[in-house]
């Protein structure tokens, strides 16, 4: 009995050696202590995982090295945090990347290709105002196309070289081409903005704006200093030209008995004195300041309708001539 017993206690003491040496085997490479290497060829898989120090690694001997949720998990998540405040909560599913929380993720990265940001995106920017907001220049080759929704608004920050222009152009390097360019600011030292559209020639050219509309309302064709509400410096040609009449400033009252038409002596008289006709703008008066064309042309109409009044009167005493001579 006592060497049965004997027998059994041997091959138990020899089972539990076998069980311990095998699992160090498995897990540790030199003495099993909290100091040690875990070095498996299979997977392991753990409920938790605990990293000592500041600047511990893991890392993977071969490729690819992957961390999973178990293949039957619902949720196949990966979350890594710090702290109860540092908390990155990364979810992988059906090849969709999500990061943030768990039910309404912040960011998104399709396996499709497309994405999702729910806050502002910033390039070159570590605090973006907007929903994208890049510090630098933004290249769309063609034939595509930038395209904003009704309403929408683009908005350029910084500025260019002077302080404030901002340019929008067809940008070329090649030493013969030009660009058309709307530029939009205070340049060429004006006192107020301004939306111009000029041209530039690369080769030793200057900048030429064409037309321009200033924050007052004002146009200019040809110039950026416009006094009115289109001043146009060269010649314009049209079909037809309508040019509205204030009421009352029509020449009809010429032809009303108590009009006091000026004789003819009186007009001969006043232009032996002045070289003009009475009304009307001396020459240098009109090089000065130019002429209006509305009010112009209703005192040349006056002028017109005080002539035909004299032709009345001479044809009048023509025929009272001719009755006498008869």
């Amino acid at each position: 009995m006592k060497t049965k017993m004997k027998y059994q206690f041997v091959i138990t003491y020899f089972i539990l050696s076998a069980l311990t040496h095998y699992s160090q085997a498995q897990q540790w490479t030199g003495s099993p202590d909290v100091n040690g290497q875990i070095e498996r060829t299979g997977n392991i898989r753990t409920n938790g995982l605990s990293f000592g120090s500041y600047g511990t690694s893991l890392v993977g001997d071969s490729a690819p090295y992957m961390i999973s949720s178990p293949p039957n998990g619902e949720n196949h998540d990966l979350m890594l945090f710090g702290n109860s405040t540092a908390t990155l909560n990364l979810r992988l599913f059906d090849g969709d990347f999500k990061l943030g929380p768990y039910t309404t993720p912040n960011a998104i990265l399709y396996n499709s290709g497309n994405a999702f940001f729910n806050g502002n995106v910033g390039i070159g920017v570590s605090q973006p105002g907007a929903k994208l907001e890049v510090n630098g220049n933004i290249n769309v080759g063609s034939p595509n196309s930038v395209v904003l929704g009704y309403g929408a608004t683009l908005n350029f920050l910084g500025a260019s070289l002077n302080g404030d222009p901002l340019w929008i152009s067809r940008y070329n390097n090649s030493a013969n081409k030009s660009e058309l360019r709307l530029n939009l600011g205070d340049d060429f030292g004006q006192q107020e903005d301004m939306f111009t559209i000029g041209t530039h020639h690369w080769n030793g050219g200057e900048w030429k704006p064409h037309f321009s509309v200033h924050a007052s309302g004002k146009v200019g064709i040809g110039t950026t200093n416009p006094t009115q509400k289109l001043t146009v410096n060269g010649t314009v040609y049209s079909t037809e030209v309508k040019v509205d009449v204030n009421a009352g400033t029509g020449p009809d009252y010429v032809f009303e008995p108590t009009y006091q038409l000026p004789s003819l002596i009186e007009i001969e008289n006043y232009i032996k004195a002045n070289k003009h006709l009475p009304e009307v703008p001396s020459a240098k008066e009109m090089e000065t300041n130019g002429i209006n064309l509305s009010e112009m042309n209703m005192l040349l109409l006056k002028k017109v309708e005080e002539l035909t009044l004299h032709l009345i009167e001479q044809q009048k005493e023509i025929e009272m001539l001719k009755t006498k001579i008869k």
